[in-house]
């Protein structure tokens, strides 16, 4: 059993840190005690992780908990156990950040651009208006205008000879070709999620259970329906790409309940294991032979089969047989009138 560096302050932690000093593997315990090294701001620090950290990031996910259901949440330990696989398991999960040489990371801030100095442009002077003209002046300029407009000069023979030569059209020059835009690069994703997908090319129509570590996870589109189905927090794994993809896990020690209760919900799965051995578990559905499809649950108040007797009825055929016609005689013999068969 590893030892763990983690200390303790509270009974909680304690029995936290009892549980991975039993569960955690070497390369987990190795990472909680010497830490894990990430890029952050272009530069190579030492991300540790404690208790302390770990207790924080449990109250988050149990108020993500109570997000769904209101008021308050109840969360189990077994839940509470695999949130600290993950917490310690998970790179991107930061902790306490330390540069190389053992200092405390402190990130850089950012250079806050300031707006240059607004420059004051002259005012435009003001054009004064023209003095109102005069009746007189106004009829006197609109005379100057219209006899203006009717002396037309005439056309010159060369002119009014070029004007009935017929024009040629122009040629259209051809349209240059727009190159066609090429296609966006997409940045490589990670080994990890490109053997995952080829793995979910296999088996299009079952769900990849890749084993990591002391976890079991699913990835992508699968990850969102099966959180709802399990009723776990759904997160994220930087896999390379643009964004994170979706991402569930559940530990490896509480593994069985997961799956037998995706088997019995007609889940069909592809369980990976660490040394890529994959395991189907079909789901616990029947199938009609002659169909193909899904038989549905038997219910409890099927009604019988024609082989099958009706007890009831069956008690009351036997209660008919006391009424036979020679037994009724007897009775009317002993009782007479006061014999009231109901």
């Amino acid at each position: 059993m590893p030892v763990l560096n983690l200390k303790a302050n509270t009974p909680t932690q304690q029995l936290v840190k009892d549980y991975l000093e039993k569960s955690a593997s070497a390369t987990l315990a190795d990472k909680i005690n010497h830490g894990v090294k990430i890029q952050k701001d272009g530069k190579t620090v030492l991300n540790k992780k404690d208790l302390n950290g770990f207790m924080n990031f449990a109250c988050d996910e149990a108020r993500k908990q109570t997000e769904k259901s209101a008021k308050s949440a109840c969360i189990e330990d077994s839940t509470v156990y695999g949130w600290a696989i993950h917490y310690f398991e998970e790179a991107s999960v930061e902790g306490t950040l330390y540069n190389e040489d053992g200092t405390l990371y402190k990130s850089t801030p950012t250079d806050v651009t300031r707006n240059p100095a607004s420059t004051v442009l002259p005012i435009p002077p003001v054009k004064k208006p023209k003095p109102q003209m005069s009746l007189f002046e106004l009829m006197e300029q609109q005379n100057e205008v219209s006899e203006t407009d009717t002396e037309a000069e005439p056309l010159s023979e060369t002119e009014e000879t070029l004007s009935k030569i017929p024009r040629a059209t122009p040629a259209l020059l051809p349209e240059k070709e727009i190159p066609a835009p090429a296609p966006a690069i997409q940045p490589q994703s990670s080994p990890l999620y490109q053997r995952y997908m080829k793995i979910q090319a296999q088996y299009p129509d079952a769900v990849i259970v890749r084993r990591l570590g002391d976890f079991y996870e699913i990835l992508g589109e699968n990850a969102v329906k099966i959180a709802e189905e399990l009723d776990l927090t759904l997160t994220g794994r930087d896999c390379g790409l643009e964004s994170r993809v979706p991402m569930v896990g559940f530990p490896v020690h509480s593994s069985d309940v997961y799956i037998s209760k995706l088997i019995a919900n007609g889940y069909k799965l592809a369980i990976v294991e660490k040394s890529d051995e994959i395991r189907i578990q079909q789901p616990n559905v029947k199938i009609n032979a002659e169909t193909g499809e899904p038989l549905p649950p038997v219910s409890a108040d099927a009604p019988l089969s024609e082989n099958e007797p009706d007890d009831e009825l069956q008690t009351e055929i036997n209660a008919m047989k006391a009424f036979e016609p020679v037994a009724l005689a007897k009775l009317y013999e002993i009782f007479g009138d006061e014999l009231d068969l109901q």
